[in-house]
């Protein structure tokens, strides 16, 4: 009997640490069928951000995409091709080109495009270059890719754009992405922006008409030149809005490191529901 008791004793034991160790196991939850991915593919998921032309300039979507058994340069591009999300977003893929084939060397990532001769008008449109740095600006979402060349038929195109030639390997440009104008200070802001890296023909296009027909391009271009080289040495330290009836000043004061004080004066008016910028009742500075 007192064989039966111990074997009873035993079981129970072994019993209840086989429990005690069940229930401190890691366990795996149930991976839903959608989410699974086979191990034996070469199958990657990832996010990234896809950048489309919208009307006022590149737009950005986040798109999930499936690598399979090839490069993300080429996965980004084909997903580029299928389009947006939002239908009022194009690529230059809406313009009957299509993908020949995409190769990166040396942190360059080629890309060969085919177009019919036919469709080459697209070259002549004047926003023309938003169509490439949606491409470019896409591509380079991945970190060891820092320039796209891009080819049409095989064949380098020679066009200028912003400064840049097709010819060559064009860098990612982020400024080009769509930046939303809420307040007259915001387009002041990047006003400056832009003649900070002279980009003097964007700057220029955020002048209203009447600016515009008072003051040529190349005044223009020595106007901001000298603005930049008087604050080359001073630190913006703050900047605000007064509004008037039918227009607005943004303020901003600057620094230099011997205390003293520069304000610079803008006069933002709306034209065409847009926020401009009126030059010549602008830059009024004070030193103190």
């Amino acid at each position: 009997m007192k064989k039966v008791y111990k074997l009873l004793f035993l079981f129970s034991f072994f019993l209840l640490l086989f429990f005690l160790t069940y229930i401190n196991l890691p366990h795996i939850e149930e991976i839903e069928e959608k989410n699974y991915i086979d191990p034996s593919l070469d199958i990657v998921r990832l996010n990234t951000n896809l950048y489309f032309v919208g009307k006022k300039g590149i737009k950005s979507e986040v798109r999930t995409m499936i690598v399979k058994n090839e490069a993300i340069e080429t996965t980004m591009v084909q997903n580029l091709a299928i389009g947006a999300k939002n239908k009022n977003y194009k690529s230059i893929f809406d313009f009957n080109f299509s993908i020949n084939d995409i190769e990166t060397f040396n942190n360059i990532c080629y890309i060969n495009l085919d177009v019919n001769k036919n469709d080459y008008s697209l070259f002549n449109e004047e926003d023309f270059y938003l169509y490439i740095w949606s491409l470019v600006n896409t591509v380079t979402e991945k970190e060891d890719v820092l320039k796209v060349q891009i080819l049409f038929n095989g064949e380098k195109f020679n066009k200028e754009l912003l400064g840049y030639n097709l010819r060559n390997p064009l860098p990612r440009l982020e400024w080009l992405l769509y930046q939303k104008i809420e307040f007259p200070i915001d387009i002041v802001n990047m006003f400056i922006d832009y003649i900070s890296v002279e980009r003097y023909d964007l700057a220029y296009g955020l002048l209203s008409e009447t600016s515009k027909n008072k003051i040529s391009y190349n005044d223009f271009k020595i106007l901001t030149n000298e603005f930049i080289n008087e604050i080359k040495n001073y630190n913006k330290i703050i900047s605000f809005t007064q509004n008037y009836s039918n227009y607005s000043i943004a303020v901003y004061k600057y620094e230099n490191l011997e205390n003293e004080f520069i304000y610079k004066n803008w006069q933002i008016i709306l034209e065409d529901g847009f926020y401009k910028i009126s030059l010549e009742n602008s830059i009024n500075d004070k030193k103190k």
